[in-house]
């Protein structure tokens, strides 16, 4: 009976695998070249690819995928479904999730990614190959890393070293940012592994110095020397501290904190109902009688519950309730606050110390993730791809947790 049972689950899960993978795939095949696609595609990509996109961009990775994907629309379909779902696939493995409906919950997180950020990133090929590309080969390391947060020892197979040194190198040729995430990540893991259990894994420190030798790839080209020596005419970063800080302002005024957090209306709702939920179970709890924690902890519930709710009144009635700059402020530390409420909940609701530390892992991944971002003079909605797919991962971690 139980084993009739376990098969007819494997085969529902197997059904909707394969219903994912189509739908994706004839989504993807519906997305049209659009703004430079025809650029790469044509004869500026192959000059590009002449002069070693010497003065462009260290993106090697990146670049010669946006020219093999607008060269054929068959494998710019392929890639991007199979990539879709994969990065699908990892996040439920890592999550350590078996239920399809878990599966189904995070397949609707990406049908419900911002507009802008699905745009930018998906529907665009040149957005897909550089932004969504590098997200498999850091997600592959996560699912073999991912038992690091348990309390148990852990070991890893020697021929995983090569494997992953080839994913911390290939990944960071696709994005600046995240090149510098897969180097802060990987050092600070080492760090906190040494201290935690003054240990160091020989598969962590071959992550660490594949992605360090990919840095050192990417960052020898031209164009961020051109950077530095302010004879670049697109991009500029700032000359002093002063400088930094109002680039760090004025970005998460403008862009941050709308692509990080705020236009995330859908997934921002489901994970005030996880919260709610794991509020009230809190409370039940015989061992969470103390009456400031509780009223703590449905302070926060509700600021991670009133933050959707006020973004969906800003798309009802356009301009309301505050106008201009006053609105903006505003955002920014309703942002800010429920952010900290969030980082409460996770410390106070969750009691089980392996499920806390993987849920404060993905918070600390998206402050990693964020720094980078506020030195962008240029910053695109399609720069948030990685950080989306951590929330989603959220997402899933409090499905699992509810």
């Amino acid at each position: 009976m139980n084993q009739r049972i376990k098969s007819r689950k494997l085969n529902t899960a197997l059904i909707i695998f394969v219903l994912a993978f189509v739908f994706l795939f004839f989504l993807c095949y519906l997305f049209p070249y659009t703004g430079d696609d025809w650029g790469w595609g044509s004869e500026p990509g192959i000059q590009r690819l002449n002069n070693h996109f010497r003065d462009l961009n260290g993106r090697y990775l990146g670049n010669l995928a946006v020219i093999a994907l607008t060269r054929s629309n068959l494998l710019k379909t392929t890639v991007m479904s199979a990539t879709l779902f994969i990065t699908s696939l990892f996040s439920y493995r890592i999550a350590g999730e078996k239920r399809w409906e878990a599966f189904a919950v995070l397949f609707f997180a990406i049908l419900a990614t911002p507009r802008l950020v699905f745009r930018q990133a998906v529907v665009w090929t040149s957005g897909f190959a550089n932004y969504v590309l590098p997200i498999p080969f850091l997600l592959a390391y996560l699912y073999l890393i991912k038992d690091v947060a348990q309390d148990g020892d852990i070991s890893y197979k020697k021929r995983h070293i090569p494997y992953v040194a080839f994913l911390g190198f290939a990944g960071t040729l696709f994005m600046e940012h995240v090149t510098l995430y897969q180097i802060g990540f990987s050092a600070l893991l080492i760090a906190y592994l040494l201290f935690t259990r003054r240990k160091v894994y020989s598969v962590h420190i071959s992550y660490f110095i594949g992605s360090l030798l990919g840095s050192i790839l990417m960052f020898s080209n031209s164009a961020y020397r051109n950077i530095v020596d302010e004879t670049d005419t697109y991009r500029e970063i700032p000359k002093s501290l002063l400088g930094m800080l109002k680039y760090a302002a004025n970005a998460f005024e403008k862009t941050i904190y709308q692509q990080s957090m705020f236009n995330n209306i859908v997934l921002n709702t489901v994970l005030a109902i996880f919260i709610i939920l794991l509020a009230i179970e809190f409370t039940n709890r015989e061992n969470s009688k103390n009456k400031l924690k509780n009223l703590v902890v449905w302070l926060c519930a509700g600021c991670c519950t009133a933050y959707p709710l006020y973004a969906i009144l800003t798309v009802v009635y356009v301009g309301w309730p505050l106008p201009g700059d006053a609105r903006t402020r505003f955002e920014v530390i309703f942002t800010l606050v429920t952010a900290a409420a969030f980082v409460i909940i996770t410390l106070l609701c969750i009691t089980d110390k392996p499920k806390r530390r993987r849920m404060l892992f993905e918070l600390l991944s998206i402050a990693i993730l964020i720094v980078p971002l506020f030195l962008c003079n240029q910053l695109a909605a399609v720069a948030f791809s990685l950080l989306t797919c951590f929330l989603r991962y959220i997402l899933l971690s409090w499905f699992h947790i509810s």
